[in-house]
């Protein structure tokens, strides 16, 4: 399986460096979206718990419901399939339990879940689970039943983790350093997985609930076995992140704007040349001719457009430069805004917050803009297509090319033409498109 992966990330990636832990995050997320094939065919077993969940009508699916506590799917465990003589049973319990455990740390199920293996819930600088070993094998065979069916919510008292004396008349006579662990174990999950948000007392759901409204497919499934990584990565402290503001002279934006920017190259109705553009632009990996330069001595470092107006200049063409900062970029912002009037200050080569924050991220006051960020966008992958070409731009035919695309776009996605036809600073565009 893991030159399976290798295979397929290659070919996806070609020759591109990504960093491992952003290669199966999604893109809002400055992930690029490939399928991670171990949660795959995870997902892939648990659709077969679902299956016999739903009708116990072979033999495969009579041995496993059997193996489960009172005939409960959603509580068997890897200690309850004999790896010798169910192999194949065995390997489809060990991807449930990751489910069992991922589907607990979200929107407060872990109050309802089951407890007993379940890495929900661990004790130790080990994160130890709460196993057989925990509770004392013959304790836990005099106790089976009531420790399986054992929720964190059984546990407390409104909010007060019960006593031993409680525990006892619930017929679990724990000792004392049993006890303690157990509350310690199940502060931990609450420490760790409780927010503060009366919604997901409305969200929360048991394990047996979400296999029995599951259909076909395993996408549902896969979603949750990936959430852990999702919830747990943060773009705004992504080297990509802090290298573009780097590069263009800004500060990194909220996560929700990035949630955008990151993702734009993700939108289907865009060509596959644009959408390899922006996910180049957004990861700095751009052969911009100073980037270039440092790798091929044969690549001259100075900036194409500069270059064609005046051969001897000495000027860099880094990416600030080239799409922001140059003589001819300049003119040409000023002028597109101009030419199709828009409600936006045309700026100068100096830095300008308030313009900088919407030609780079969308952003219009506190909220960013899929409008602004797509047209922006498209400017600059007009403007690399004249740099590629070595050929200086004109107001024109730049103006040309981009509105034939972003005529092309709306057409195949006309929600997007609401989206600019809502934007206060740019919906004359359309005007143009007719």
């Amino acid at each position: 399986m893991t030159n399976l992966q290798k295979t397929i990330d290659g070919f996806a990636l070609k020759n591109m460096r990504i960093a491992e832990n952003r290669l199966y995050l999604p893109p809002k997320l400055g992930g690029v979206g490939l399928i991670n094939l171990e949660n795959f065919l995870d997902a892939q077993r648990c659709s077969w718990i679902v299956r016999a969940n739903k009708n116990c009508i072979d033999n495969w699916r009579y041995d496993l419901t059997n193996l489960a506590p009172n005939a409960d799917l959603s509580r068997i465990r890897k200690s309850d399939v004999n790896t010798v003589r169910h192999p194949i049973l065995a390997n489809i319990v060990n991807s449930f339990c990751k489910l069992i455990g991922s589907h607990a740390k979200i929107n407060g199920n872990f109050w309802v879940a089951y407890m007993f293996e379940n890495d929900a819930f661990t004790w130790g600088e080990n994160d130890r689970l709460l196993d057989k070993n925990f509770f004392g094998r013959d304790f836990y065979e005099r106790h089976k039943e009531k420790i399986r069916g054992l929720r964190l919510i059984d546990c407390y008292n409104n909010e007060n983790f019960k006593t031993q004396a409680e525990f006892a008349t619930m017929d679990l006579p724990l000792q004392t350093n049993t006890w303690l662990l157990l509350r310690g174990a199940c502060r931990k999950a609450i420490r760790l997985y409780k927010k503060e948000d009366p919604l997901l007392d409305v969200k929360r759901e048991t394990l047996l609930a979400f296999l029995q409204k599951q259909k076909k497919g395993s996408k549902k499934i896969r979603k949750i076995l990936n959430l852990e990584a999702e919830n747990q990565s943060q773009p705004g402290t992504l080297r990509i992140v802090e290298s573009f503001a780097r590069i263009t002279e800004t500060t990194v934006p909220a996560e929700i704007v990035l949630n955008h920017t990151l993702s734009v190259w993700n939108i289907y109705c865009f060509t596959n040349d644009f959408r390899e553009f922006l996910f180049k632009q957004r990861n700095n990996i751009l052969g911009v001719g100073a980037r270039v330069a440092h790798f091929d001595d044969e690549v001259d470092e100075r900036c194409t457009f500069c270059r064609i107006l005046y051969p001897p200049t000495r000027t860099r063409e880094d990416f600030i430069h080239l799409f922001r900062t140059c003589p001819i970029t300049v003119g040409l912002i000023q002028n597109i805004i101009r030419l199709f009037r828009l409600r936006i200050t045309a700026p100068g080569r100096e830095p300008d917050p308030n313009f900088d924050k919407i030609y780079w991220y969308g952003i219009d006051g506190n909220d960013s803009n899929l409008a602004l960020i797509i047209f922006f966008d498209l400017f600059r992958y007009t403007l690399w297509k004249f740099k590629t070409r070595r050929t200086l731009p004109r107001i024109k035919e730049l103006s040309e090319i981009l509105t034939a695309m972003l005529d092309t776009i709306i057409t195949i996605k006309p929600k997007l033409r609401a989206i600019f036809f809502n934007n206060r600073l740019i919906a004359n565009i359309l005007q143009a498109l007719g």
